[in-house]
């Protein structure tokens, strides 16, 4: 399964296109890397019930999830 992970969402008879701030995302049954995830940033913002959280990769190379 593939998963476009974007800031605006497209309709499905649009043609989807990659910008600089959009990636492909791999996952395999329920895992998916933090690689995947992070990228090369470290950071990932997940938006849920209204409110933003921030995924980091820290300097000890550990994840931590703050809001």
């Amino acid at each position: 399964m593939v998963i476009i992970m974007s800031s605006t969402p497209h309709p499905d008879d649009r043609p989807v296109t990659l910008s600089s701030r959009q990636r492909y995302l791999a996952i395999d049954g329920d895992t998916v890397t933090s690689h995947s995830l992070l990228g090369n940033t470290g950071l990932l913002v997940i938006e849920h019930n209204g409110r933003c959280y921030q995924l980091r990769r820290t300097r000890n190379d550990r994840l931590i999830l703050t809001s």
